[in-house]
């Protein structure tokens, strides 16, 4: 068990490198990469999801954002805008 959190923490930290420097394919890969881990938590997905729209790749971000509505958000209507949550 602690190897999972330690390889989610690794995976979220990767994240927010990657969302500040504006790097949306490691964005991409490290979502991707922590979702392996574990599937059922919301920040992978909004992250796969704003990787996916800036990459211009709408299959991806819709997939993403569709999964996190199956999360139940507190608004759903914020999904695509993560920094509401």
């Amino acid at each position: 068990m602690t190897r999972v959190l330690l390889d989610t923490n690794a995976y979220s930290r990767l994240m927010d490198l990657a969302t500040e420097a504006k790097d949306w394919s490691d964005l991409a890969t490290n979502a991707t990469r922590y979702l392996a881990v574990n599937p059922l938590v919301a920040a992978p997905h909004r992250s796969l999801g704003e990787a996916g729209e800036q990459l211009g790749q709408p299959q991806t971000a819709v997939a993403a954002y569709r999964t996190l509505l199956l999360l139940a958000p507190p608004d759903p209507s914020a999904v695509s805008d993560w920094r509401t949550w």
